[in-house]
């Protein structure tokens, strides 16, 4: 199997490393730009979903499957990139491919996994 370095850690070819900052426990799926996807994971389209609503209406998206998600706390210390492994990772995710200005989102395809917790300060606890 392929791997591809994320700072000082090497994970197969066609997962995904995403930041915990991106939680949207609305969305159906998640979502990755498809350029990202043509680009970085290469996966094929396995399916289209029609009607989907969204804060900008209805849209369809082609969605393709990942298969490992990692949420990973991701820094710059001394200018090196410092990948620290969550134990928050699901394999064979649905994903959604957006527009290219549209962010990665960690929608309930990942999510449903595990406990989902938001506070009020904002914050958002996700635990096994």
């Amino acid at each position: 199997m392929p791997l591809v370095a994320y700072g000082n850690r090497l994970y197969p070819r066609n997962s995904i490393l995403i930041p915990q900052s991106f939680v949207d426990t609305g969305a159906t799926k998640c979502v990755v730009p498809r350029t990202f996807n043509k680009r970085t994971l290469r996966l094929p389209v396995v399916g289209r979903d029609k009607d989907v609503g969204t804060a900008k209406g209805k849209r369809e998206f082609d969605y393709v499957v990942v298969p490992l998600m990692v949420i990973a706390n991701i820094s710059l210390q001394d200018g090196a990139l410092v990948v620290r492994e969550t134990r928050l990772r699901v394999r064979n995710v649905p994903t959604w491919l957006g527009a290219d200005d549209e962010d990665f989102i960690v929608g309930m395809s990942f999510l449903r996994h595990f406990d989902v917790t938001m506070r009020r300060s904002g914050h958002i606890i996700i635990r096994k």
